[in-house]
């Protein structure tokens, strides 16, 4: 279904990831439309985000290397292989014409093509780089506080992996929402959380900062958590 309007206003409709049988599957898409504009704001950060990796192979190369079977380098190394994706990070790669670094050609492909297991896999590239970034400024405290969104990336991919099944187990349009909704109130229920640590942390944190830091683990789109927030009593 396209994006409506009330009174005259557009109001986008929220999408969600695809199951492989075609029906709407877990995870909310955080754009509806691969834009021109967003494609210029990816084809930006992609440089940013190769830069990074061309300095943290420079600088410390062995944060690359793939020493640990539970490490993020080696979990994103098991994705690309699975879904035929050249293993050379320091690549660009092309999609629909335009060329992006791999953690923003996993997410616009992901988006585009409703993949959440391709969506959680560039969120777990954006989570790696964001820990390395913080070692290389020895800042060891922001490198644990995103070390910790692992954990919620991977209860996420966990989804992704069995959003198949799950799905399929919501027999009724009336289960599929119920199961949305208590997914809904997880989220929010986590949101609140790390808010909270978040802003007694640090007080004069704002409402749009916490959701600019928090999104990609809590799984939704940055706008959705702020959403969320507007209800929360910090």
């Amino acid at each position: 279904m396209d994006d409506f309007k009330v009174f005259g206003i557009p109001v986008l409709e929220k999408k969600y990831s695809k199951t492989k049988s075609g029906r709407d599957g877990l995870y909310e898409l955080e754009f509806n439309k691969l834009t021109s504009k967003l494609i210029a704001e990816f084809e930006v950060n992609s440089k940013s985000e190769l830069n990074l990796l061309k300095r943290i192979a420079a600088e410390m190369p062995e944060l690359l290397n793939h020493y640990s079977d539970t490490s993020p380098m080696n979990m994103i190394a098991i994705q690309l292989d699975k879904f035929n994706i050249d293993g050379n990070i320091f690549n660009l790669y092309e999609y629909q014409g335009h060329k992006y670094s791999i953690g923003t050609y996993l997410k616009v492909r992901g988006t585009t093509e409703g993949n959440m297991e391709l969506i959680i896999t560039s969120q777990l590239v954006f989570i790696a780089l964001a820990i390395f970034a913080h070692r290389l400024e020895n800042d060891f405290e922001k490198a644990l506080l995103a070390s910790q969104m692992l954990f919620g990336c991977g209860l996420l991919m966990g989804e992704a992996y069995f959003e198949n099944y799950i799905m399929a187990g919501a027999s009724s349009t009336s289960e599929a929402t119920e199961h949305k909704i208590a997914i809904k109130e997880e989220r929010v229920k986590a949101t609140k959380e790390k808010a909270k640590k978040l802003r007694s942390k640090f007080p004069r944190i704002s409402k749009n900062a916490i959701a600019e830091m928090i999104f990609d683990e809590i799984g939704v789109s940055e706008s959705t958590v702020r959403d969320y927030l507007k209800k929360i009593k910090l």
